[in-house]
């Protein structure tokens, strides 16, 4: 029963996570950058470009933690989640002077950070690490207009990546999460999902609310956190299994997109 009520735990964690950041995502201020173009490239090479970026990614976060001793990579980790922690609140605080606001979001990354490292609570860390994305899905597609072509180009290689490096990279270089304080691996109990999941589900979310509606982005956010406990309830042999779960979320965001395509082609888009 423990073990059950942490996968749902997890479960609801990483679909409230996609809600608050749905229904968050205005309240951030992107007018200090200018709202971009549309991405004006043909299709063959986004896609190639696409999968050049995707191995190189997941080529220098392997090489990096391989490579790299646990002290240097505890910095990484702490380094990393800090800064996009930090970039979050720039963006949330309705302050106008440049510096004040800097300093201010500086401070309160601070503090934050101290209470995760500081008090070890997992929850806490939980929390920084997912509060760290809320502000990378609105500001991407601010910044850039990106075509639904593109984001699906975009699924495909996250998930590919992310297959080859559970199965065909030899993990045995790695040093333990468990090693690591804000290792990018959300835990509750035995149960983790890691932060990778989190960013791609969020995009996912993020774009059918700009493809097609705030209500449909809801449904797919509520329903990419079920994959997860109803694996745990039908398949008890495969709790302690490591599995890409990008390949489960990847099916539903691809039908849901088509889905919403379909009505809008009808003229249904707030239906879908």
């Amino acid at each position: 029963m423990h073990t059950l009520f942490s996968s749902l735990l997890l479960s609801a964690f990483f679909s409230g996570f996609l809600l608050f950041g749905l229904y968050g995502r205005d309240r951030f201020d992107f007018d200090i950058i200018k709202t971009g173009k549309p991405l004006a490239l043909p299709r063959k090479v986004v896609v190639l470009l696409l999968i050049v970026v995707g191995v190189a990614c997941a080529s220098f976060a392997y090489a990096a933690m391989a490579l790299s001793g646990p002290a240097l990579l505890q910095m990484y980790y702490i380094g990393l989640f800090f800064v996009a922690f930090c970039i979050g609140v720039f963006f949330l605080l309705p302050i106008q002077r440049l510096l004040h606001r800097l300093s201010i979001s500086i401070g309160i990354a601070l503090l934050f950070l101290w209470l995760a490292l500081a008090l070890g609570m997992p929850w806490l860390g939980n929390f920084y690490m997912a509060a760290s994305l809320l502000w990378i899905a609105p500001f991407v597609f601010h910044r850039w207009r990106i075509r639904q072509f593109h984001f699906i180009v975009f699924i495909l290689v996250f998930t590919a990546v992310d297959i080859i490096n559970i199965y065909f990279m030899d993990q045995s270089m790695i040093f333990s999460d468990a090693d690591f304080a804000l290792n990018a691996i959300v835990r509750f109990g035995e149960f983790e999902l890691g932060i990778g999941d989190f960013l791609f589900a969020y995009l996912t979310v993020e774009a059918v609310a700009r493809y097609a509606d705030t209500r449909p982005a809801a449904m797919l956010a509520l329903f990419l956190g079920l994959p997860r406990f109803l694996i745990r309830v039908l398949v008890p042999a495969a709790a302690g299994m490591v599995f890409p779960y990008t390949i489960f979320m990847m099916p539903i965001v691809l039908f849901v997109l088509w889905y919403c395509h379909k009505s809008k082609e009808r003229g249904k888009v707030n239906t879908c």
